[in-house]
């Protein structure tokens, strides 16, 4: 497990190194800051569902059924919010650095664009490493590891001619290309087909991309003349009413699941006040009749 870690460690940050080393400072700052739009949505989301699902997992892991059924419930719970937000951040990346930064980050527009893409493919692959450590099969993570760190140093190497765009580009085709395999290795020690997890998020995939389209046509739909955050506080708000409306009209279950959840809190903290009162007032009473 810790020559996993290592080995992630320096294939993940083997890009800012030779951006660093052959490329300049400078777009090093490009490239690092487009980076963090798609690390801080992962962050959030996908790593913090992943270290609370380890432990439901480690408790049940010879019940191979259970857990992969849990595996696609906290997928589809995953793409529910990383897939839509991608999705708009590829969109909409225009106006929002140029509101955000200034034109003079114009350059980081291309580079978020290939990352939105990578960030909702590594949102799904960054839970392979719970199933591997719940099966107690830490031995082959690190073998697929090693191998895809070398490929992922590889394909940085190849994008170095292109550039900050082309490291990006090498980046996300190599993202591409290894989801089959990283993912199908992982659900294999639970018995669990490729097919089976791309079934169970293709209806949030669909509406995520027409959420997409229907913030884009919106987008065209406004005067071109107007400020860039003046288009975000129009297709934010957009994007995020098509996107409820389908994914409450289609009933996508994690939706459901999150909707009963949510309920259940409500009802849970809500404090009857009526019987609250009747009890005070029975104690009054009875202090009086003493």
């Amino acid at each position: 497990l810790i020559g996993f870690s290592m080995l992630n460690y320096w294939a993940r940050n083997a890009d800012n190194l030779l951006i660093g080393r052959f490329i300049g400072t400078s777009a090093l700052g490009i490239y690092s800051r487009a980076y963090s739009f798609m690390l801080l949505p992962l962050k959030m989301v996908s790593r913090t569902i992943a270290r609370v699902m380890f432990p439901a997992f480690s408790s049940i892991q010879k019940d191979k059924p259970r857990v992969a059924k849990i595996y696609l419930r906290v997928t589809t719970t995953i793409a529910l919010i990383t897939f839509p937000l991608m999705t708009g951040l590829w969109v909409v990346t225009e106006h929002l650095v140029l509101a955000l930064f200034g034109s003079q980050w114009a350059s980081m527009i291309p580079i978020i664009k290939i990352f939105a893409v990578i960030g909702m493919v590594q949102s799904i692959v960054s839970l392979n490493g719970n199933l591997y450590r719940s099966q107690g099969r830490t031995d082959l993570q690190f073998k697929v590891g090693l191998v895809q760190s070398i490929l992922t140093v590889a394909a940085f190497v190849i994008g170095l001619r292109w550039g900050t765009v082309g490291v990006a580009y090498a980046y996300g085709v190599y993202n591409l290309l290894a989801t089959y395999p990283s993912i199908s290795i992982a659900t294999a020690l639970v018995k669990l087909r490729f097919v089976t997890i791309i079934r169970n998020l293709l209806g949030i995939s669909i509406c995520a991309a027409v959420m997409g389209v229907a913030v884009w046509l919106c987008g065209l739909w406004l005067p071109g003349n107007w400020p860039h955050w003046g288009y975000l506080l129009f297709q934010v708000p957009v994007g995020l009413i098509v996107y409820i409306m389908l994914i409450h009209s289609y009933k996508i279950k994690a939706y459901e699941d999150i909707r009963e959840l949510v309920k259940e809190y409500w009802q849970s903290h809500r404090k009857p006040k009526a019987p609250q009162a009747k009890s005070a007032d029975a104690e009054a009473t009875v202090q009086v009749n003493r």
